[in-house]
């Protein structure tokens, strides 16, 4: 009996024993369930560091995690670190085909990489795993817009509101379709709902602002880009935006101010310097500032037309000639417009070289038969160049109808 007892302890230890690593691997399993959820908040929080964090916790406990992996691959994606992003999220899939998320992160990381149509087709499997689930139309409709099929972005995002009444992003990038198809009273009121449904949200008053300032309704611009950057004081894109509303309403200091912190901000977009540009060259005696701001712009994107043409007018007003029209050249070669020609006629003119003004304005012409700028700076270059010969008919004129005076008196 004694025996018996012994050997049925024995076997209970055993048991144990045996169980004990599968006792270990439920907790392990339990507690990457915990940490993956809370990643989930923290990404949807916009917490993206601390997500990260978490998600690398998790995959030093297990390597092949799929969701841990799709999450880590959406926020390297939201680093612009695409490579490693589409590495990740490729991995998930793989793991699990039914990763919706890893679909998603692959398509968001294919749009920001320009392949739109590979980034619909992942998309497309994301909404096949569950279609329910707003986000994939919301990614799916931002890359529709991108590909320019406003239309068929709307309908996406029309989809996710219903789907989510408060998916507040769908409502922000609806607003942004509509206003490049000029629907701006609809595009204000998704704006409107964003801010109800979330009143600190950076992106919606800017959104709106974007909106109005299309509406030329510069002070209602003003007052929601403020906004947005009291919310989020290093949202460049509020600052450019209220820098060049500050501009077109004549108020230069100002602009070059807000100007100055978006180019501190972001010192690799093109446009800020290009706005405190225009806001130097129309202030007086500010031309050299100028042209330093249109040179950086040109610097960082050598393809922006306006900024040479821009430049130019600063040479011309500095009686810069040939570095004037050196601007302007590159200009037309960038873009053949009739403004672009125009602007170097006048260089032309200034230099009184009259053949290649007019060669210009008639390019211009060609472009543009009813400029009335070209047309008129024809007629007045005409009349310039030949202003001598305008002199001799008037005066010959004059003698003209004086002699017949005298002869009409001499006849009384």
């Amino acid at each position: 009996m004694k025996n018996m007892n012994t050997i049925f302890f024995l076997c209970v230890i055993f048991i144990i024993f045996l169980s004990f690593p599968c006792y270990a691997i439920s907790k392990s399993n339990d507690k990457i369930k915990v940490l993956n959820r809370q990643a989930w908040e923290l990404i949807k929080q916009k917490k993206y560091s601390e997500a990260m964090e978490i998600c690398e916790r998790i995959l030093n406990i297990d390597n092949n995690n799929s969701i841990a992996l799709s999450y880590r691959g959406y926020i390297y994606d939201k680093k612009g670190q695409y490579e490693l992003a589409l590495k990740d999220c490729e991995k998930a899939v793989k793991i699990d085909k039914n990763n919706k998320f890893g679909w998603y992160g692959i398509g968001t990381t294919l749009a920001h990489t320009g392949k739109y149509d590979q980034s619909i087709i992942s998309y497309n499997r994301a909404i096949e795993i569950d279609p329910k689930w707003s986000w994939s139309y919301v990614g799916r409709g931002a890359t529709y817009c991108q590909k320019g099929q406003l239309n068929q972005g709307i309908e996406d995002y029309s989809k996710a509101i219903d789907l989510d009444p408060n998916e507040i992003t769908a409502y922000i990038n609806r607003c942004s379709a509509f206003g490049e198809l000029g629907n701006y009273p609809q595009a204000v009121e998704d704006c409107n709902k964003a801010i109800t449904i979330d009143s600190s949200n950076a992106d919606a008053y800017f959104g709106r602002g974007f909106v109005y300032m299309h509406m030329n309704d510069l002070k209602s611009a003003i007052l929601d880009f403020n906004k947005t950057i009291e919310i989020n004081p290093n949202h460049n894109y509020a600052h450019s935006s209220l820098g060049y509303c500050y501009l077109y309403s004549k108020e230069y200091d100002l602009a070059i101010e807000i100007l100055t912190k978006a180019v501190n901000i972001d010192p690799k977009e093109p446009l800020n310097y290009f706005y405190r540009g225009l806001a130097y060259y129309y202030e007086v005696d500010k031309y050299q500032f100028a042209i330093e701001d249109f040179t950086e712009c040109i610097k960082i994107n050598p393809k922006y037309a306006p900024a040479y043409s821009k430049r130019a007018d600063c040479y011309l007003v500095l009686r810069q000639y040939e570095n004037a029209i050196k601007d302007c050249t590159q200009a037309i070669s960038l873009e053949p417009t009739p403004d672009t020609y125009i602007g170097r006629a006048v260089v032309y003119a200034f230099k009184r070289d009259f053949n290649k003004a007019i060669s210009d304005l008639k390019e211009a012409i060609k472009l543009d038969p009813k400029n009335y700028t070209a047309n008129r700076n024809l007629i007045i270059i005409y009349i310039i160049k030949y202003i001598w010969l305008v002199i001799i008919i008037l005066i010959l004129t004059g003698m003209f109808i004086y002699g017949k005076i005298l002869i009409r008196r001499a006849q009384k």
